[in-house]
């Protein structure tokens, strides 16, 4: 079993359903978040409270399934993220997992 955790702008939300949805992922979970970038690292340490700060709505799905329906998924968003003008793109993390209750 693998669990994905997909990220990205909430403008995505729709075209990541329909990546589930094609990728045969019919049972997933998904909330709003805040994403936050700050400049660069020495910006943080010089100010706490870092004025080139920057917040995105964002969405994130998590995701149990099998080990080939993930990899549909992934060379989806791969083939999204390649035909996108934007820097913004979904990101997929993935870890395996064993063990469950």
């Amino acid at each position: 079993m693998i669990l994905l955790h997909i990220v990205a702008v909430h403008d995505f939300e729709d075209d990541i359903k329909s990546m589930l949805k094609k990728a045969n992922i019919t049972v997933f979970s998904y909330t709003a978040v805040t994403g936050f970038k700050t400049g660069d690292d020495s910006a943080r340490s010089e100010n706490w409270f870092a004025l080139n700060s920057h917040e995105n709505d964002s969405i994130m799905f998590i995701v149990f399934t099998e080990k080939e329906k993930a990899e549909n998924l992934k060379t989806a968003a791969l083939l999204f993220n390649a035909s996108q003008e934007t820097l913004n793109g979904i990101h997929i993390y993935s870890s395996e997992t064993t063990r469950f209750v």
